[in-house]
């Protein structure tokens, strides 16, 4: 990206929200879903399962990104899906490498990676008042209302399921989950 681009974006965020961990985990899932469209070899699918596996190291919301390739693998050539899980692996197996080199313990990484997503302060440690006055303001209410229409016209038209349709209804299942509960 050039420098362009970047003082762009962060003008567009204001300066803020631009290193969040779901920042990551859409990077990894778009670059994942890119190289999984592109792929010519096998090892293009293995690269697009790392890329989905440190998708789901940064954000467990991640999975929902990783499961519609994994699904369009099965639909569009089985013998891709083994080696798209084999990539991921290979990502969850890095990091896990990782943090015992760091001296942080499989049971720490996963009981605290996986409570503080319902915990005490979580981002689902919130009101159905709350968490209904959020989706007005930042789903009905927001500047992405322009792009609804698009939308419906693109899944009226398709009328065929395909990988993005599926990645957006597993996305919008992610994050409604996410804040359910």
């Amino acid at each position: 990206m050039s420098f362009y681009g970047l003082s762009l974006l962060w003008h567009v965020t204001g300066g803020q929200y631009v290193s969040y961990t779901e920042t990551y985990d859409v990077l990894f899932i778009i670059l994942a879903v890119y190289h999984y469209l592109t792929a010519k070899h096998k090892r293009d699918i293995f690269v697009a399962g790392l890329l989905a596996g440190a998708a789901v190291a940064f954000r467990l919301t991640g999975a929902f990104g990783a499961l519609a390739i994994f699904i369009s693998c099965l639909v569009k050539n089985r013998r891709y899906a083994p080696v798209f899980c084999a990539g991921a692996a290979c990502s969850i197996i890095i990091l896990m490498a990782s943090c015992l080199i760091a001296g942080i313990s499989l049971h720490d990484l996963l009981i605290y990676g996986l409570t503080d997503n319902f915990g005490s302060g979580s981002a689902t440690d919130h009101t159905l008042l709350w968490k209904w006055h959020n989706f007005s303001a930042k789903f009905l209410l927001s500047g992405i209302l322009l792009f609804y229409p698009f939308l419906l016209g693109y899944l009226f038209i398709k009328r065929k399921g395909d990988l993005f349709m599926l990645w957006l209804i597993l996305a919008f299942l992610a994050v409604t989950l996410g804040h359910a509960s």
